[in-house]
């Protein structure tokens, strides 16, 4: 990106299963891109997120975006849930 002088945005575009420390840095240094990250929450219970095998939590997730928000004054978040996973019980407490 340093050698070209597009005055373009730039969005990457991807569902970040770990949105890295130095993504973030990338993502505030570089002007061009845009603030936008689409992290993949699919359940808020953790007990559904390992019955997906999936490799964060729920505090994980929140500790990410939190990471985010102090590195990026305006980020933009999209996100995937699954409602309905089979597996799931009627009630879950978290």
């Amino acid at each position: 990106m340093e050698k070209t002088n597009s005055e373009a945005d730039i969005l990457v575009t991807g569902c970040y299963a770990e949105a890295r420390d130095d993504l973030i840095q990338i993502m505030a240094e570089e002007p061009r891109l845009v603030p936008h990250f689409h992290l993949c929450l699919q359940s808020g219970s953790d007990r559904i997120l390992q019955s997906m095998r999936r490799r964060y939590s729920r505090q994980g997730y929140l500790q990410r975006v939190e990471r985010i928000r102090r590195a990026l004054p305006f980020p933009g978040f999209s996100t995937d849930v699954i409602v309905g996973f089979l597996g799931r019980r009627r009630r879950i407490s978290n």
